[in-house]
């Protein structure tokens, strides 16, 4: 690993390019919590069941016969 001596001179951003990356960070946070809530309730879908998964899939109430 390189060590950066004390006296290197850094270039400052610009304030639109700085803008620019608050943005896309934005809107990779939200990306990935909105990918991240469709994975869990894709998991959850799959360890309920097959009738849960015919509820959420708009059969309806399942009708279950009596004994």
């Amino acid at each position: 690993m390189r060590n950066i001596a004390r006296d290197a001179t850094g270039v400052p951003a610009s304030p639109s390019t700085t803008g620019r990356l608050a943005v896309w960070n934005q809107r990779l946070l939200i990306g990935a919590a909105v990918f991240i809530l469709w994975a869990a309730s894709i998991l959850a879908l799959q360890a309920a069941g097959p009738n849960a998964r015919a509820m959420l899939a708009g059969e309806g109430m399942l009708i279950v016969p009596t004994d």
